[in-house]
């Protein structure tokens, strides 16, 4: 419903970062869930979470019962639809991505294929995050290092790293 990645636009917006810096593409398979993130409105409850100076700050206009996302937020995100197991439309490879609580509801073979995928999208040590129970496959170590209990850098190809 979009809380994620509006979250993570709040964290870029905090850093001072501009949204022609910084973009987050923010997928679903269903379309009614990105219809409904793209729209940026939850009900008052789904934003307890927040603080109360990120509710005022990236709050739009109210409406009844509602929290509406400042268009500041906004600009950050694409929302569009994705099925994982189809082609994928992306051309560019990307600094982070969060897939959480997703890849567990698929067999390990499909699992070893998204984790490949996954490599092959992210820039050398961009950072892929996933949710509590989920873990990369042994096929994949040589993908990524292992940087938390869920969280893996993209390992730098060795040929083109740069020594600092």
């Amino acid at each position: 419903n979009g809380q994620e990645p509006y979250s993570i636009a709040m964290v870029l917006h905090e850093a001072g970062l501009p949204p022609s810096d910084a973009r987050i593409l923010a997928t679903d398979i269903d379309p009614v869930v990105v219809s409904t993130a793209r729209r940026g409105r939850s009900p008052e409850h789904m934003t307890s979470g927040l603080l109360d100076e990120h509710r005022s700050r990236f709050r739009d206009a109210s409406e009844a019962g509602q929290f509406c996302i400042s268009a500041d937020l906004r600009q950050f995100i694409q929302f569009n639809t994705l099925n994982l197991l189809d082609p994928w439309p992306m051309q560019k490879k990307f600094d982070a991505i969060f897939c959480r609580n997703v890849v567990i509801y698929f067999d390990k073979q499909t699992q070893s294929d998204l984790w490949q995928r996954y490599g092959s999208i992210l820039h050398p040590n961009g950072w892929l995050f996933l949710g509590h129970s989920e873990r990369i496959d042994a096929a994949a170590e040589n993908l990524f290092e292992k940087s938390g209990i869920t969280t893996y850098t993209r390992r730098g190809d060795p040929t083109t790293r740069k020594e600092t």
